[in-house]
């Protein structure tokens, strides 16, 4: 790396810097589309500056913060308090993340910077959990084929009641314990805090299971999600056997 050109980019650095702080105060003040275009400016000339000049931790989460500003721009994520605390964090993070590669000591400044991307990242996707429990609707298609099918069905019942409140299981657990029931699918719907990769890692490691669909019933309409629950309360009530199909809206 050569020296002026770093010393071009540690100048120019900190003049968006300020910037920065500057459009991040003005965004505290009032929320307006020209300070988050503002902001995303600064985020994208950095990025190319620190390409420049080999700098790939700044680079990376410059990328990472311009990938949010867009969402931001296109009116696809709201501008709430977590995310006005990410792009503040952005700044510190970039900050330190220059300084360090200005000193050579810059450990502690790349580990934060992969702890606030993990936050950027988890923002962008939409699977960060707000606190609390989430309904999910599960359907688990069994092998037909296996003698234990009734038994594993009561496993997956009872694991789902292990892991949060079970609202609406089909077929009834009772009804399990009774025997005589070999179903090919189970269907419920469960309040948990567990998410929907760890609900898939439990549920789809029996070997009797075939498939596995678990949503979050945030994940479809209202009406769609309404029409199942009540489907499958009347065939609990009634011990009806029909088929529940959930059309996403």
């Amino acid at each position: 790396m050569g020296i002026d050109l770093f010393s071009l980019f540690l100048e120019e650095a900190e003049e968006q810097l300020e910037l920065l702080e500057q459009l991040l105060l003005r965004l505290e003040e009032k929320k307006e589309p020209e300070t988050v275009d503002g902001i995303f400016r600064v985020a994208h000339t950095l990025k190319g500056s620190a390409a420049c000049v080999g700098l790939q931790e700044v680079t990376e989460l410059a990328h990472e913060l311009e990938n949010l500003l867009d969402k931001l721009r296109k009116g696809e994520l709201d501008l709430s308090s977590k995310v006005c605390d990410v792009l503040l964090k952005g700044r510190d993070a970039l900050r330190a993340l220059i300084q360090g590669a200005k000193t050579g000591q810059k450990e502690a400044a790349i580990s934060g910077a992969a702890s606030l991307k993990g936050e950027i990242e988890k923002l962008l996707t939409g699977i960060e959990k707000e606190g609390g429990p989430r309904r999910f609707w599960i359907k688990v298609h069994l092998d037909p084929k296996s003698p234990m099918v009734g038994a594993r069905a009561f496993v997956i019942l009872k694991r789902l009641e292990e892991l949060g409140s079970l609202e609406v299981p089909l077929p009834r657990m009772e009804d399990l314990l009774g025997g005589g029931v070999s179903p090919v699918h189970v269907l419920a719907v469960v309040s948990t805090e567990a998410d929907e990769g760890e609900l898939a890692e439990c549920l789809g490691s029996y070997e009797e299971v075939v498939s596995l669909e678990v949503r979050c019933s945030l994940d479809f309409g209202m009406p769609s999600w309404e029409g199942f629950r009540r489907q499958v309360e009347e065939c609990c009530r009634s011990g009806k056997r029909v088929a529940v199909r959930v059309a996403s809206s």
